[in-house]
C-alpha cells in the first residue's frame, strides 16, 4: 500500500489543512494518507496537549475511509525526527510505501531538518507550494536533483498562528467560521479562547506587553478595550492574570468598572487564584483601592523600559520588572508571576510602595531627561558643522554607544570623562564664554529678530544655565573648582 505522510503541530487544524489532506487522496500516487501530529514541535514551540490536537484532527477527519491517523510520535523518545519517524514506520509496515508531504516554506528550512538529503532520497517527496515560497521548489529540485519529487498545488495561506491569536484576543472572531472546519470549531474554541493574561486597555504599552507576552513567552493573551464594547464573559478570563494597561488617570475608574462587573461573580474558593494588578511606574496598588478592600491579591507591574507600541517587544525581553505587593501577599503573588507571567528567573525585583515616586524619577531621567541633554549636544554639533539634524546624530552616535557601553561595566564616576574629570579649567571656561557670547550677540541684535530667533536666545540662556547647574553639581564638594569658576 502507498501511504503519505502528512505531519504538523495542527496547533489548531484548519480548512488549508483538510485542503491538502484531500489534494493527496485525489493524487494517483497514493491509497492512503496517514496524518501524523508532532508530539512535541521541532523548534520548540509551546502547543495545547497532544490528546487535544488528536482529538480536533479526529473531529475533523470523520468520515474520510482513507485517511488514518497516525500517533506514532508520543511512543518516540525525544527528540523526535521525522527521518526516525519514517524509519520506525518502514520497519513496522514492511508492505507499506512510504512517502512524505511538507509544504514549500518547510525547504527554506530544509537546513534545520535531520538527515534531510537522506530522507527526501529514501522516501520521495510530495510538496504543496505557498505563498511567497514559489522559488524555494526550483532552488531545491536543482539542489537535490531529486526524481521522486512531486509539487502539487499551492494552499491558501491559512496560519494556526493567527488563528490561535485571533481566538485569544476578544472580540469579533466569525471570519474564523470560514478557517476552521465546524465539527471541531467548538473544541477549538474552548482549547483556544481561554487567555492566561488579560490585558484592559491596548494602547501603546498594552500593545508591547501582549507583543513581548506572546512571542517570547509563548503565551495566550486576551485584550479588552473600550471600542470592543462588551466586557468579555467572567467564564471566558476567570483563570488568567488581570493587568490593567491605561494611562495612570484612568487606572481607577477601569479598575472600578471591572471590580462593579466582576467581583460578585469570584466565588470564595477562587480568591487565592484570582489576580489583578496594574502597570503603572509611579502609582502604587490604591489605585484598585475596591479590590484591596475586599482582600484581594493586587499587585503593581512595571517594565524597566519605554514602551512605545508592539515593537517594544525586543525590548522587553531582557529587561527588569518592578513588582509592588502588600506584604500579606508577596510570596504567594510574586510565586504566580514567576509561574504564570515572566518564566525567566531573576526578572522581577522588589519594589516598595513608599519608594516608587523616587524609582520612577530614575527612570524617566535615565530614559527621558538624558536625551534632552544629548539633544542639546546634537543642536551644537548641525550648527558647527553646518548639517542636517540627522547628519549631526550619526556623528554623535558612536560617541553615545560608546559611553553606554562604559556604563555595564562601571560606576558612572569612573565611566565619565572629559573636561570635569579633568578638572580642565581652559576648557570649561570657553565652553562657558561661548554660551554667553552667543547670548550677548542674540540680545544686541533683538530689535531685528524673528519670533523663532528670540526663541533661540531663550534656549542658550536656559542651556548656559543648565551647564552651570551641572557643574555645580560635579564640584559640590570642589570649593576651589567653584570660587575658579565663578560659581559660588
Amino acid at each position: 500500500m502507498r501511504v503519505v505522510i502528512y505531519g504538523g503541530a495542527f496547533n489548531p487544524p484548519h480548512v488549508s489543512h483538510l485542503l491538502a489532506i484531500q489534494y493527496l487522496l485525489q493524487s494517483s500516487h497514493f491509497d492512503q494518507v496517514w496524518v501524523l501530529p508532532s508530539y512535541q514541535h521541532a523548534f520548540d514551540k509551546k502547543m495545547v496537549s497532544f490528546t487535544n490536537r488528536v482529538e480536533m484532527l479526529r473531529l475533523m477527519l470523520q468520515g474520510m475511509e482513507q485517511v488514518e491517523i497516525c500517533e506514532i510520535e508520543k511512543e518516540m523518545t525525544v527528540p523526535i525526527y521525522t527521518y526516525d519517524v519514517l524509519s520506525v514506520l518502514s520497519d513496522r509496515y514492511p508492505d507499506h510505501t512510504f512517502s512524505l508531504s511538507i509544504g514549500a516554506d518547510n525547504l527554506t528550512e530544509s537546513y534545520r531538518w535531520h538527515r534531510f538529503g537522506e530522507l527526501i532520497e529514501k522516501w520521495g517527496l510530495y510538496v504543496f507550494g505557498r505563498i511567497g515560497h514559489e522559488a524555494s521548489v526550483i532552488a531545491f529540485q536543482e539542489k537535490y536533483k531529486v526524481k521522486s519529487l512531486t509539487v502539487g498545488p499551492t494552499l491558501p495561506s491559512i496560519s494556526s498562528s493567527e488563528i490561535r491569536k485571533t481566538l485569544s484576543h476578544h472580540g469579533s472572531r466569525n471570519h474564523l467560521n470560514f478557517l476552521i472546519i465546524p465539527t471541531c470549531l467548538p473544541l477549538i474554541k474552548q482549547l483556544y479562547t481561554r487567555p492566561e493574561i488579560m490585558l484592559f486597555g491596548y494602547g501603546k504599552a498594552g500593545k508591547a506587553v501582549k507583543a513581548y507576552l506572546e512571542k517570547y513567552e509563548e503565551m495566550k493573551v486576551g485584550v479588552w478595550y473600550r471600542s470592543l464594547g462588551d466586557l468579555p464573559d467572567y467564564e471566558e478570563i476567570e483563570n488568567a492574570i488581570w493587568l490593567i494597561c491605561v494611562n495612570d488617570d484612568q487606572i481607577q475608574n477601569v479598575s472600578e468598572m471591572l471590580y462593579q462587573h466582576y467581583a460578585h461573580h469570584i466565588k470564595p474558593e477562587k480568591r487565592n487564584d484570582f489576580l489583578i494588578g496594574h502597570l503603572s511606574g509611579l502609582h502604587t496598588d490604591q489605585k484598585l483601592k475596591s479590590w484591596l478592600e475586599e482582600g484581594f491579591q493586587c499587585f503593581v507591574l512595571h517594565p524597566l523600559q519605554a514602551l512605545r507600541d508592539e515593537n517594544s517587544a525586543k525590548d522587553l525581553e531582557s529587561a527588569y520588572f518592578a513588582v509592588s505587593i502588600r506584604d500579606e501577599h508577596k510570596a504567594q503573588v510574586l510565586e504566580k508571576l514567576n509561574q504564570r507571567l515572566i518564566h525567566t528567573k531573576n526578572r522581577f525585583f522588589m519594589l516598595p510602595h513608599d519608594q516608587k515616586s523616587k524609582y520612577h524619577l530614575s527612570a524617566v531621567f535615565t530614559s527621558n531627561l538624558s536625551l534632552i541633554l544629548v539633544g542639546i549636544g546634537i543642536d551644537f554639533m548641525r550648527q558647527a558643522m553646518h548639517c542636517s539634524e540627522k547628519e549631526a546624530r550619526e556623528k554623535l552616535m558612536p560617541l553615545l554607544r560608546s559611553t553606554m557601553l562604559r556604563l555595564e561595566t562601571q560606576s558612572v564616576a569612573e565611566a565619565l570623562t572629559g573636561p570635569t574629570v579633568r578638572k580642565d579649567l581652559t576648557t570649561i571656561t570657553q565652553h562657558l564664554n561661548l554660551m554667553e557670547e552667543l547670548e550677548l550677540i542674540s540680545v544686541a541684535n533683538q530689535e531685528e529678530q524673528s519670533v523663532s530667533q528670540i526663541e533661540s536666545l531663550e534656549k542658550i540662556s536656559k542651556i548656559r544655565e543648565i551647564y552651570e547647574k551641572i557643574l555645580l553639581f560635579v564640584f559640590r564638594k570642589d570649593q576651589e573648582m567653584l570660587m575658579k569658576l565663578n560659581l559660588e
